[in-house]
């Protein structure tokens, strides 16, 4: 295991985050594996297999019995070989796993905050540079750059910067793409003066400043900017609410494509009279012959919607508004999804990002409408979106996050992998936690435990040796990051550790004993009552691999209480490999084990 951090900080970070893992809700079970009567039962069934309460692992967190991640070992593979760099220098590559057979690439653009997660998208989207650029502020500045996206069409990519001072991902990132001037977005108080200074300092001039008294004069002055220096198209125009980004988020890559103002509609699903009479007067000239309202009339009024359709039809266009709904801000992604890829983008290089905070998506958005590819918002394993993007699976081969975990976590990601029909795996940073059973501390704090004892072999020392096995190939021959503990610990609180560190998925190795010589053969388990509900098909991939390498009878996937498999959160199977007092079992073994290191590999990367 890791070295003990004794960081308070980092003790009570951990601790609310396995305060949260831990809150265990009960789930269904599987229908239970029907077996003989005269089947044996699992020696680690014979233990306390309730899982750990709070308190317990408050009390392992401080005496060091639970191992906590420490500030060397983030990232520990997939940092060789796995960044995709152009041929220019760039700091924020895409990331990505190509080591594991896939059908369909996942691409992961993300940094350690906003900012540099900004400037990896930026740098995707403008692999041989660009000279201009767009600032916008930190924290709720994201507003006033909510319209911008169609004016980033001709003014190049969305940055992040800091209030008072340039981010240095900003600056790092527009030197490496050669920026020689900037929009900033907002007033003083959203971007101070400090960042002119250093723009300055860059050699990087500012061409203006595009600010009003609120987000709704912000986007007047977009619009107007635009218009004046003939950045718009004059073909269509965006309707969306300023009360929440989603729906403007999931347009802005169609905004950009179709190089189209947004407008803002405000709390009473209106809009004010500047932003009417700026529209009247470009219908005047032809300007705005498409209306396309956003959201449904809970966000953008009936009564807005024949306003426009009526400028629209002043403009020389049609005298009905396209509206783009869903029953929410899901829902609306994928309405505005299905009207792109029905204008000319197409599904595949579809982008995932979170509906819950704007500032992946906003600067996402540039990277998606330079490639014509839908932006779709999503919270979670199930969000409809990911179904949405699965309906298309056929025409998906390549497929983004923006991002990084703490934006789509990973089991997020691992719903469009089983949305798309590929391996949990190929996604950029999935981790596996191998767990040796058994070992020092197993049971008792202080006594090593050995697991079944037979035939000359001691359960342990073989969990051990298959573990690192195993760990080897995933991390050697598919690029799979691995957080490996053949260093024992109680087993009650390696769930608990697998958490803490970061995993994704656990695997627990043994090998079977019973006090009958008869048994023989391979088995598996997961919780039967709690476990997450991506264990099931965790299961099904690795089991009749395993069966396949050992080469014996199959005793089947089955369930029980083991505190190992439980939690409810990441999925966790325990593979019983080999009946260690059956001779002939373990010589089959012994004679198989690469084999069956190679298969248990092939299952975690199926």
């Amino acid at each position: 295991m890791l070295e003990f951090r004794t960081d308070a900080v980092v003790r009570s970070v951990v601790g609310a985050l396995l305060a949260l893992a831990l809150a265990f809700a009960a789930v269904p079970p599987r229908a239970a594996y029907a077996d003989d009567a005269s089947d044996a039962v699992i020696p680690e069934l014979a233990q306390d297999q309730s899982e750990p309460t709070e308190e317990e692992i408050e009390a392992a967190v401080a005496s060091g019995a639970l191992s906590l991640p420490n500030s060397d070992d983030a990232a520990v593979i997939q940092e060789e070989g796995l960044a995709l760099r152009s041929a220019r220098s760039v700091t924020f590559p895409v990331k990505t796993n190509d080591k594991v057979p896939s059908n369909v690439r996942s691409f992961d653009y993300s940094g350690a905050d906003m900012f540099e997660t900004a400037a990896a998208e930026a740098e995707a989207a403008y692999p041989d540079g660009v000279e201009s650029a767009i600032l916008v502020g930190p924290g709720d500045a994201w507003i006033d750059a909510l319209a911008s996206a169609g004016l980033a069409a001709s003014k190049g990519p969305i940055l992040f910067t800091g209030k008072d001072g340039l981010s240095d991902a900003a600056r790092v990132a527009m030197r490496e793409l050669g920026v020689r001037s900037v929009l900033i977005m907002g007033g003083t108080a959203a971007v101070s003066a400090g960042v002119e200074a250093d723009l300055a300092q860059e050699g990087i001039a500012l061409e203006a400043r595009l600010g009003g008294a609120d987000c709704f004069g912000t986007q007047l002055a977009i619009y107007e900017y635009g218009k004046k220096n003939g950045f718009w198209s004059g073909d269509s125009v965006l309707y969306a609410t300023a009360g929440w980004f989603g729906d403007a988020l999931s347009a802005s890559p169609l905004a950009f494509a179709t190089r189209s103002p947004i407008f803002l509609v405000n709390a009473d699903k209106e809009l004010n009279s500047q932003q009417r009479s700026a529209l009247e007067a470009a219908a005047r000239e032809g300007f705005g012959r498409r209306a396309i309202v956003l959201g449904g009339t809970a966000v953008v009024s009936q009564d807005t919607e024949s306003y426009v359709a009526g400028v629209s039809a002043r403009a020389g266009g049609s005298a009905k508004a396209v509206r783009l709904a869903g029953d929410d801000q899901y829902g609306t992604s994928i309405a505005i999804a299905d009207y792109e890829t029905s204008s000319g983008f197409t599904w595949n290089n579809v982008a995932f990002a979170s509906g819950s905070l704007p500032y992946d998506a906003l600067a996402g958005s540039v990277f998606q409408g330079r490639t014509a590819a839908p932006l779709l918002l999503v919270h979670d394993y199930d969000t409809p979106t990911i179904a949405a993007a699965g309906a298309h699976g056929a025409d998906i081969d390549r497929v983004r996050f923006f991002g990084g975990e703490a934006a789509v976590p990973m089991q997020t990601r691992m719903g469009v992998a089983d949305a798309l029909g590929y391996p949990w795996a190929a996604n950029y940073g999935f981790k596996v936690y191998i767990d040796a059973g058994h070992g020092p501390d197993g049971v008792t704090l202080g006594v090593y435990d050995p697991g079944a004892v037979a035939n000359g072999y001691e359960e342990a020392d073989l969990n051990k040796e298959l573990a690192g096995m195993v760990d080897r190939i995933l991390r050697e021959e598919y690029g799979v990051a691995t957080f490996l503990n053949v260093d024992g610990g109680s087993y009650r609180f390696r769930m608990p550790e697998a958490l803490a560190n970061g995993c994704d998925a656990l695997v627990s190795i043994h090998f079977n004993s019973s006090g009958a010589s008869g048994p023989s053969g391979t088995e598996s388990y997961i919780h039967s009552y709690n476990a997450s509900r991506f264990s099931a098909a965790w299961q099904d991939m690795i089991h009749p691999r395993l069966v396949e390498g050992v080469g014996l009878a199959d005793r089947g996937q089955r369930e029980a209480e083991l505190a190992v498999t439980g939690g409810g959160r990441i999925p966790s199977v325990l593979l019983e490999v080999a009946y260690i007092n059956n001779a002939g079992d373990m010589s089959q073994y012994q004679a198989r084990k690469q084999i069956v290191a190679h298969k248990i590999a092939e299952g975690i990367v199926a």
